[in-house]
């Protein structure tokens, strides 16, 4: 086991920088958007989120994801509004341009995991699956080192 631990490492790696780099050039009307890329699908999967829910989906530090929305709000994809029983919660939801880019990031993510999808027989696919559980079940156990 020790042994394959470099590879796997180098290996996972180099996928990961393939994600990142698919999604550091995706661009808003000649605005990079990068990794806000995964705010807006948050965002766009769960319209009436707050700041809260921000930092706690993507890990980030209250100042850290209040930057990300400020850039999609200056962008016009993100708008704020007060919560109507608590004016002091912020909830944040894509505009109209918003739910534009959200449609069209979403269709090319399925259809880039469609082509993935296709090069698997059902039961790779289904024990890729699995692996993506486990990981996602998992990761703070690995990544808290």
């Amino acid at each position: 086991m020790e042994e394959l631990l470099p590879k796997f490492s180098e290996k996972f790696n180099d996928f990961l920088v393939k994600l990142t780099n698919g999604m550091e050039g995706f661009k808003y009307k000649g605005n990079s958007i990068g990794p806000s890329a995964l705010l807006i699908m948050y965002i766009g999967s769960n319209p009436n989120c707050s700041m809260t829910d921000i930092t706690h989906y993507l890990n980030l530090i209250p100042s850290a994801a209040t930057r990300r929305i400020d850039k999609l709000v200056n962008y016009g994809i993100i708008e704020r509004a007060l919560a109507e029983n608590d004016r002091r919660l912020i909830l944040l939801n894509l505009s109209t341009d918003g739910l534009e880019l959200y449609n069209k990031f979403l269709q090319k993510r399925l259809n880039g995991l469609k082509k993935l999808a296709e090069r698997f027989d059902k039961e790779e696919l289904k024990s890729f699956l699995k692996i993506l559980d486990f990981l996602i079940e998992t990761s703070d156990d690995f990544l808290e080192e």
